[in-house]
């Protein structure tokens, strides 16, 4: 994790540098972070929006993860463009295939959780608006580092830089209000009414076996949920192109395509685009032909799914390398293929300082040393430790502050109030226009709470609870057994209903909550420093010794370091302060049923259990 620092958080004076280039025509803004800003005209026009201006109320602390594995990946894409092929009903609501809109996924779609840090850590108050600029001025910096050191070699022009820069301003503007918690948990649980009626029938052919014990189409709508946790960047895609004609910013339509290709990188390569394929005979013959054989054979339909999957990646990834050129600058934003990126340097530096806690990572030495080969940025070996630190301080910032059980408690309670108020001030039905889309901020908690509508009572009620931290009361925890993640399926609030003895207070589904934290290194179970290349050491500052590139494996520079890469939480709340001893008893009872010992680290409190 994480080592504690006593030095000042500001960067070094280096980092305030400006690029080497003119700067006559650019504004400065100060950042308590980074220094000096220089914005230059054209990404001030979109600064001066009404749309981009918005994340000034949108809470930057927030975050959620998923972990995403390769079966999951596979079963998402088969299975919802199977069922869309077969059952129209759901996924061709959507009518222009040429991009999935994010609602084709959030139609189909159960549940997530995400929210308010700063109700814990008071520092935590800084906005997405901050960090976009953090973003777009690391992303220049980047760019201009590596055109100075490659510049003729890798062919970088002032379009690249240009259009790198203005993805890194506007990667996060399509979030909704309190970020991921909005469209993690808010929205998938506003359609789930949706999934009763249709999810069952579209998902019939497709309920293969996975975990044993576990509902069929469970393993599916996990996968489906990942797809869920890029939305916000298919919502920033579509914000731009609305930015673009709303304002009639003068930009070269090259440019915007490939900002919004830069800005969807991570979720390309984790869920890669389909419409292409939608156009090509053959790959349509072959899904449909697929869909016939597993509803025939039925108990073979892994291997036809899997058929269709890898030929599906085998396809998508010649494409992938004919279509692009300078691959190297999607590592830059939104790095899909390893998960190092500007995005992660800024958030990761900014909220350690904001939530005052130490953060000896040091990206500058990152972004100073790497260089490009094979089309892909690669780092010094002797840098691995740095890497490594980069991941562990994230997932220590995911422990200690994005998933703190308080926060998470906070969370719960919020999407609580929005559930129960969004069928009166209707707050889902903008999801698809984004004309409607970015006038939704996180000031719609002050609405519900200044309202005398009797339709918000509810919704009003729960957000007072908030503010005189009446919350719901955390119960107990417990960390999920390193031999049982890989066929976890999450524990819900149905599942520590039912593990209540005869007797006693009779509990409903309604007075519990569980929050399933997955804290991870970026790839799930899997060590992402795999996905990373490197090279020798630098000769003059300036030129490596060697031009090829090379994995590190596992165990060849410490043995100190992690052999498992990810922790699954499992938490239990109660809504109601008298139901604390029933609730805390029936997850006892759970995890004995579930793993035959308590699972968790001490009993709970009796001091709690006696609390009204």
């Amino acid at each position: 994790m994480g080592a504690y620092c006593n030095e000042n958080l500001s960067l070094p004076t280096a980092c305030n540098l400006s690029p080497s280039h003119d700067l006559r025509l650019s504004k400065h803004v100060h950042d308590n972070v980074h220094g000096n800003i220089y914005l230059d005209p054209l990404s001030l026009k979109f600064i001066d929006t009404e749309q981009f201006q918005r994340l000034a109320s949108r809470a930057q602390a927030t975050r959620f993860k998923v972990g995403i594995h390769d079966v999951c990946i596979k079963y998402a894409f088969t299975a919802t463009i199977l069922s869309s092929l077969l059952h129209a009903k759901v996924c061709l609501l959507v009518l222009d295939l040429n991009q999935l809109h994010f609602v084709a996924f959030v139609l189909i779609l159960p549940k997530f959780v995400q929210g308010m840090t700063h109700m814990v850590y008071p520092g935590a108050v800084h906005s997405r608006f901050e960090h976009s600029l953090g973003v777009y001025w690391l992303a220049g910096e980047a760019i201009h580092k590596l055109k100075t050191y490659q510049g003729l070699e890798l062919g970088i022009d002032r379009f690249d830089v240009q259009t790198v820069k203005i993805a890194g301003l506007l990667h996060d503007v399509g979030h909704g209000p309190f970020s991921h918690l909005f469209e993690r948990e808010f929205l998938p649980q506003v359609l789930n009414g949706f999934k009763c009626a249709r999810q069952q029938k579209c998902l019939r052919p497709f309920q293969a076996r996975h975990t044993p014990g576990a509902p069929k189409s469970a393993f599916f709508f996990k996968a489906v949920i990942s797809v869920l946790s890029r939305a916000h960047e298919q919502m920033s895609a579509k914000l731009i192109d609305h930015i673009v004609d709303v304002h009639h910013i003068d930009v070269e339509a090259e440019m915007i395509k490939r900002v919004k290709e830069l800005i969807l990188a991570s979720s390309e390569f984790a869920l890669p685009k389909v419409s292409a394929y939608f156009y090509d005979p053959f790959f349509r013959h072959i899904l449909i032909t697929g869909n016939i054989f597993s509803l025939v054979l039925g108990k073979c339909m892994d291997v036809v799914v899997s058929c269709l999957y890898y030929y599906y990646c085998y396809y998508f990834v010649l494409m992938l390398k004919s279509a692009k050129e300078k691959q190297f600058l999607y590592d830059i934003v939104a790095n899909g293929r390893n998960g190092i990126d500007v995005d992660k340097f800024d958030y990761i530096y900014r909220d350690s300082r904001a939530c005052g806690l130490g953060c000896s990572f040091d990206f500058q030495r990152l972004m100073e040393t790497m260089r490009v080969l094979g089309d892909e940025i690669c780092y010094r070996a002797k840098d691995y430790l740095s890497i490594h630190k980069l991941f562990a301080t994230r997932a220590d910032l995911y422990r200690t502050v994005y998933t703190h059980s308080k926060v998470k408690a906070v969370e719960i309670m919020v999407v609580d109030a929005l559930l129960k108020a969004n069928s009166y001030l209707e707050i889902s039905s903008s999801i698809q226009d984004p004309s409607e889309y970015w006038k939704l901020d996180d000031t719609i908690i002050k609405t519900i709470e200044t309202a005398p509508d009797e339709e918000l009572r509810e919704s009003r009620d729960l957000i007072r609870r908030i503010r005189r931290r009446n919350l719901y009361q955390f119960c107990n925890e417990f960390a999920v057994p390193k031999d049982k993640l890989e066929h976890f399926k999450n524990v819900t609030a149905q599942d520590i209903a039912c593990s209540q003895k005869n007797g006693g207070v009779l509990l409903k589904e309604e007075d519990i909550a569980v929050s399933n934290v997955r804290i991870d290194l970026t790839r799930g179970r899997q060590n992402p420093l795999e996905r990373c290349s490197f090279l020798t050491e630098l000769i003059s500052g300036q030129d490596y010794e060697s031009e090829e590139k090379f994995p590190i494996p596992d165990g060849r520079i410490s043995h100190l370091l992690p052999t498992s890469y990810q922790d699954m939480i499992v938490r239990v709340y109660s809504k109601k302060p008298e139901l604390i001893a029933a609730v805390s008893e029936a997850f006892e009872n759970f995890q004995l049923k579930t793993y035959g010992v308590k699972a968790q680290v001490h009993a709970t409190p009796e001091k709690k259990k006696r609390r009204l």
